[in-house]
């Protein structure tokens, strides 16, 4: 055999990403290098990316407090009490006195998304101010006593989250106004006083699970109408100013809801 014979065959060039030849302990920890390296990638990717959203929700967070501040700043009317929270420095109450509440004081009030109580009896406010107060997330009590709003207006507090206490005394509300308070259930305190509800809609009031004290008024209301509010267990307190709801009335509801109090009734 020639000396040419006997020279070992070249050994072939491994292709880039494949594991290179040797012994298998070595190719084991190649593969766990690379493992390894792919996991590290892949954790900085998303520190990064979380880090990122941190950020912006704190650049968010910011901005949206600044456009509050500058709001506050601009409601100035004679009258007007603003209440702020010492410690974060969010408006939290606003209450006008009566008279004309203007388009200014409600064009600021999108930016207060801390607002939780806002009062405004015996003022001009009407149904299409009721938008900006609508998108609000956080108000819980609202006061539109001896005002224009209607039905229309009280659509657009619909789907707010947080309402306790809704006072509507004296206001052009009637039996279609309470299909959309019915969707208000964390409600707690709803005044009815003074307006054109009638009997059949305080049908609508037997699904909110919270509801503690209606106040009513005003001949359209009769022991008919308790009757069909006796559904809703969940009431303790009931006010009847100048019903046609008898004693009779009174009796039959407090022998279903026997903790209920009465005030102003027969």
């Amino acid at each position: 055999m020639s000396d040419a014979s006997r020279q070992p065959s070249p050994t072939p060039a491994s292709e880039p990403g494949t594991v290179p030849p040797g012994p298998a302990p070595l190719r084991r920890t190649f593969r766990v290098w690379v493992v390894g390296l792919t996991l590290l990638v892949i954790a900085v990717i998303v520190a990064l990316a979380g880090g990122g959203w941190w950020a912006m929700g704190q650049w968010a967070d910011q901005k949206s407090f600044l456009a509050e501040q500058t709001a506050r700043s601009k409601l100035q009317k004679p009258g007007m009490i603003v209440v702020v929270d010492p410690e974060t420095k969010h408006v939290t109450c606003i209450s006008l006195a009566a008279g004309h509440v203007g388009a200014a004081i409600l064009h600021q009030l999108p930016a207060l998304y801390r607002l939780g109580s806002f009062s405004a009896p015996k003022t001009d406010i009407g149904d299409e101010s009721l938008k900006a107060l609508g998108q609000m997330s956080e108000l819980a009590s609202l006061d539109l006593s001896d005002t224009a709003v209607s039905d229309v207006g009280v659509s657009y507090l619909q789907h707010l989250p947080a309402m306790v206490s809704l006072y509507l005394a004296g206001t052009g509300v009637t039996d279609r106004g309470l299909e959309s308070v019915e969707h208000l259930d964390t409600m707690h305190i709803l005044d009815l006083s003074r307006t054109k509800v009638t009997d059949a809609g305080l049908a609508r009031l037997v699904n909110l699970p919270h509801l503690d004290w209606v106040l009513l008024g005003g001949d359209r209301i009769t022991d008919a109408g308790l009757a069909r509010l006796s559904a809703n267990k969940s009431i303790r307190r009931l006010s009847l100013q100048k019903t046609g709801v008898t004693a009779e009335g009174i009796r039959k509801i407090k022998q279903v809801i026997p903790d209920l109090k009465t005030v102003d009734g027969p």
